[in-house]
């Protein structure tokens, strides 16, 4: 149950840009497997902090990467994708919103944290419990939504303020579309104010800017749900400035905001869980604690994100400055048996085997049980398979992945869908294998399998 855990950078990025985090001797390797596949390319545990080959993985995934001496900045490109680190500012730029990410060099090359491979390319990102493995493969489906970047930049005599926020459009309901985009922006604007009050407030003749850096990262964005984190740094002077961290998670149908409690079944004791995972990665991660952590709030932070739910602290909550804004993670399937089986939240990785459904017999499963199908398919004859769920509300996709057999062009391939267990009842999933502009009633094959689940 380890997890990516990055905390609040951007006060290292807006003062200390130019400078690469350098590999420490406490850095541990770990070998790396993509959609099954294990690559040449090692990464990289940091205390916590999940890092991993750019090249290697963005490659495989069909980016071509680029390096351009002139401005220090690697580019990555997959038809009209555009994406781009600058090594010396810190800066990834994806469309039309630049924010800061976290890397490292190894040996040279560029490894980029976790969390920018979830959130940017919507990959689960997770370590095993040996801490020797990290196993990278493909997130689910997104919601059909449509995010932009608002953005606000301003620079004064005293002060620069910079806010970046998201503008939901695409939703069908208009009135939870506005509802949310009006939230947003008052986030953005309450960050604008506060450093407005800052600079008011502090005694004439001190020569300080003063700096507002209002960002956001979406998390989540399937299942109809969305889960958003913004980042509120302010620097008034002195050593340092200070980071505030927020997030919401809604449901994009009725604009209801989930608490954390919301997500679990009524009665589960998912803070117990959280506590000792909690307590277990604070002992792991050495941390100095000011204040000695017990249990979460009633009302906890948290968010989700592509591998699980994740809970995190102030600064000085619990941990000094220096700490930044601790993570905790707890993956999905590992919270199976606690989570709402209608939200359908999917993801992470778990110490359970999944079952491998046989067809022509009925597969039996227990409620929160995950099972596979694997097929055989060649689409460089333009053939795919296509897969259909009778009751989507019984059970549903997690993942689904495809491996080349080899590194021969037309070769074929191995592909993999993984499915969980969502509430009792049965119900059948059929895979047909054909030409999409064929149609259907030209499959070349037909395989279904039926589902019972108690």
């Amino acid at each position: 149950m380890k997890r990516i855990i990055t905390g609040s950078i951007i006060i290292i990025m807006m003062f200390c840009a130019g400078t690469a985090a350098a590999y420490a001797d406490t850095d541990k390797s770990c070998s790396v497997k993509l959609n099954g596949t294990k690559l040449n390319a090692a990464g990289y545990d940091s205390e916590g902090t999940i890092y991993l080959p750019l090249r290697a993985i963005g490659e495989s995934l069909g980016y071509q990467i680029s390096w351009s001496a002139a401005d220090h900045t690697v580019h990555m490109t997959k038809g009209t994708e555009k994406k781009s680190l600058n090594l010396d500012t810190y800066m990834i730029s994806e469309g039309d919103h630049d924010y800061y990410g976290d890397f490292k060099k190894y040996d040279g090359r560029v490894y980029l944290s976790g969390d920018f491979f979830s959130d940017s390319l919507g990959l689960k990102v997770t370590e095993d419990s040996t801490g020797k493995l990290i196993t990278v493969s493909n997130g689910g489906a997104k919601n059909n939504i449509i995010i932009e970047t608002v953005k606000d930049i301003s620079k004064g005599e005293k002060i620069d303020i910079t806010l970046y926020y998201p503008k939901l459009s695409g939703l069908a309901n208009q009135k939870v579309q506005d509802t949310l985009n009006e939230l947003f922006k008052k986030e953005a604007n309450d960050a604008k104010q506060m450093g407005l009050a800052g600079l008011a407030d502090f005694p004439t003749g001190y020569d300080t800017h003063y700096q507002t850096y209002f960002d956001y990262r979406v998390k989540y964005n399937s299942n109809n749900m969305l889960s958003v984190v913004f980042t509120n740094y302010q620097f008034t002077g002195g050593a340092h400035g200070s980071t505030l961290q927020t997030s919401y998670t809604f449901d994009l149908a009725t604009g209801k905001e989930f608490a954390m409690k919301d997500i679990f079944n009524t009665g589960s004791d998912y803070g117990a869980v959280f506590n000792k995972q909690i307590k277990s990665d604070i002992k792991a991660r050495d941390l100095y604690e000011l204040t000695t952590f017990s249990a979460i709030a009633t009302d906890q932070a948290y968010y989700l994100d592509s591998t699980g739910v994740t809970v995190y602290f102030q600064q000085y909550e619990y941990f000094p400055y220096a700490a930044g804004i601790q993570t905790f993670c707890i993956n999905y399937p590992d919270l199976a048996d606690l989570l709402k089986p209608e939200l359908k939240l999917t993801g992470g990785t778990s110490n359970q085997t999944a079952t491998v459904l046989v067809e022509g017999k009925d597969n039996t499963l227990k409620v929160g049980d995950s099972c596979s199908v694997t097929l055989k398919g060649n689409p460089t004859t333009g053939y795919s398979w296509q897969y259909d769920i009778a009751d989507d509300s019984i059970i549903s996709l997690t993942n689904e992945s495809s491996t080349p057999d080899s590194a021969l062009i037309g070769a074929g391939s191995t592909f993999n869908w993984s499915f969980k267990a969502l509430k009792p009842g049965k119900t059948t999933i059929s895979f047909k294998y054909y030409r999409p502009w064929e149609g259907t009633a030209n499959f070349l094959q037909n395989v279904e399998y039926t589902i019972i689940v108690k």
